[in-house]
């Protein structure tokens, strides 16, 4: 009796170790090789690393490197740490997260620094996937998290920096999401090799350029619409354009050739579509400068640029859009708040017929479009 009692609790100590070993069990320097292919587009022959271990249900990858594609140099970070991975059936690895820090970027055009890129409910296909379905990244996520981007171009731009970028994907089909929403924070862009011109940066105030970028937009895999809710890009100091939509028949992945593109484009249809750019000071400072070198006030080269529109849009050989252009524009100029262009057709436009229209009665497209421009409004 005693010897069957020890058997069972054996067995139930062995069964509940099984049952609960924890899933860096996986091989470390498998998962290594994983991520780096997945990182490197599949290219399975393009990684190295230092060292691959286990610490506390962890799997911490070190100095995992991985080549460029065409010999165009290396992207390298200190360390990769994956929490909880566990492998999927299909060979793809699963973790609840995933955070690589002190990333460097060594290549023939571009040098680089990254801080750290964290990423949450994160899957990482294997290579075969990502070459049999010709993906451009091997890594999904559900959020991530990426800090302290570096550029240095070799061409002496200047140094290229971006704070902070946050992502947000969801709803993927065939690996790919089909709803995505982020921020882009503070990408500072140096304006010291602007071409010189009557009007540049320098003489606007702008030492640098410091953008933010936002977007939020998803599609639908049963109605194949795809909504545009916001994408915007602010210069600070200057103005942002905020553009949104919505558009018909969108593929759900990216086409894998020219010809493809070119016939996935030709089927989209647009619902509608609206651009608004809103100034703060941009505008103003433009006119001002234009209005100095002219050696006029800004009131009154702004009221030479009204008068002289009619003549500009004498082109587009649609008189009744011609007179709501310079409206517009006008009342832009002589108070610069903001500029919206909506159009809205009465049914979706094709591609196919946007290009057709293009060619045969260009002339048609504002009114076919529905085009609306305001200002100020």
């Amino acid at each position: 009796m005693r010897v069957r009692l020890k058997s069972v609790v054996f067995a139930a100590v062995a069964t509940t170790v099984l049952l609960s070993s924890p899933s860096w069990a996986i091989e470390p320097n498998a998962v290594a090789r994983a991520l780096g292919a997945a990182l490197a587009q599949g290219r399975q022959d393009a990684v190295g690393f230092t060292d691959a271990f286990e610490r506390g249900g962890q799997i911490v990858i070190r100095d995992l490197t991985i080549d460029l594609p065409e010999g165009a140099g290396t992207a390298k970070f200190a360390e990769s740490v994956l929490d909880a991975p566990v492998e999927n059936s299909d060979g793809s690895i699963a973790a609840v997260s995933l955070t690589m820090t002190s990333g460097t970027i060594r290549g023939n055009d571009i040098n680089g620094s990254i801080n750290s890129a964290m990423m949450s409910d994160v899957t990482i296909l294997s290579a075969e996937t990502i070459r049999a379905k010709n993906l451009d990244q091997g890594i999904l996520y559900r959020t991530a998290t990426i800090t302290g981007f570096r550029f240095v171009p070799k061409d002496d731009f200047g140094e290229i920096t971006v704070e902070k970028m946050e992502m947000e994907a969801d709803n993927f089909v065939d690996y790919q999401a089909q709803a995505s929403r982020g921020t882009v924070t503070g990408l500072r862009i140096p304006t010291k090799n602007v071409p010189p011109g009557p009007i540049s940066p320098q003489s606007l105030g702008y030492e640098e350029f410091i953008l933010d970028f936002e977007w939020d937009g998803a599609r639908d895999p049963q109605t194949q619409v795809t909504t545009i809710d916001t994408l915007a890009v602010t210069l600070r100091d200057g103005g942002s354009i905020t553009i949104s939509g919505k558009f018909g028949n969108t593929p759900a992945t990216r086409a894998s050739d020219p010809e493809s593109s070119m016939r996935a484009l030709t089927q989209m249809s647009i619902l509608a579509l609206t651009f608004r750019y809103a100034d703060d000071s941009l505008a103003g400072k433009i006119l001002d400068a234009a209005a100095k070198q002219q050696g006029t006030t800004r009131q009154q080269y702004a009221q030479q640029l009204s008068a002289a529109l009619p003549f500009f849009l004498v082109m587009i050989q649609n008189p009744g859009f011609q007179n709501k252009v310079a409206t517009a524009i006008g009342r832009f100029l002589a108070d610069p708040q903001s500029l919206t262009i909506s159009i809205q057709p009465d049914r979706p436009i094709t591609g196919g017929e946007l290009f057709g229209l293009l060619q045969t009665a260009p002339q048609t497209l504002p009114d076919v479009l529905g085009v609306v421009i305001e200002a100020n409004n």
